[in-house]
């Protein structure tokens, strides 16, 4: 008789004493802990039908086909591709300030990032793919894209990949305030281009 491991699916022997093991070696059952104990985006953001998989930075379907940011039945629930890489949709609301290369090589975060997190108290932030960026969740009213330098907002009909690599845990917050000291360093020409 056996059972699996729960972190990897390895068959288990089911021993004759004792508690069953659940899990076919230490490296699983730390892997197993540490996604237990990861920290996540906010729940009221997972709750949304907004998800798609991620190729790279493409969004597909769960079966792979093409996704679009403009075509919510090419979405599907964060249950449905929480195991796979993924992104969410912008938009109904749902926006996210982008910071490119704002983190230096020794892990520094640049004073014109630091200023855009700081506006926006209780936003949840994470890292990009890179390891250089972070993405910036909140709320928006739905507008056009815009970039200032390695700065940018989107609250519609884009899609950003997600890591879930948790800068700064949080929740979805009113960015507005983040955007008008976007807008001002821009201004100043302190975010560079």
């Amino acid at each position: 008789m056996s059972s699996c491991c729960e972190q990897c699916g390895e068959r288990l022997e089911i021993k004759v004493s004792g508690p069953s093991a659940r899990y076919c070696s230490g490296k699983c059952r730390q892997r197993a802990y540490r996604r237990r104990c990861k920290q996540q985006l906010p729940a009221r953001m997972r709750q949304l039908d907004r998800w798609t998989v991620a190729d790279g930075k493409r969004p597909v379907t769960a079966c792979g086909a093409p996704a679009s940011s403009t075509d919510a039945s090419t979405w599907g629930s964060y249950e449905q591709v929480s195991s796979r890489p993924h992104g969410i949709m912008l938009g109904g609301g749902i926006a996210c300030i982008d910071l490119d290369h704002c983190i230096n090589g020794r892990g520094q975060l640049a004073p014109w990032a630091s200023e855009i997190i700081n506006a926006a108290p209780g936003a949840v932030v994470e890292r990009s793919m890179s390891g250089r960026g972070l993405h910036v969740f909140g709320l928006l009213p739905e507008a056009p894209g815009r970039r200032r330098g390695h700065a940018e907002v989107y609250s519609r009909a884009r899609f950003i990949r997600t890591t879930e690599n948790i800068y700064r845990p949080g929740r979805l917050v009113d960015l507005e305030p983040a955007v008008k000291k976007l807008n001002a360093l821009a201004r100043a020409g302190d975010i560079p281009t």
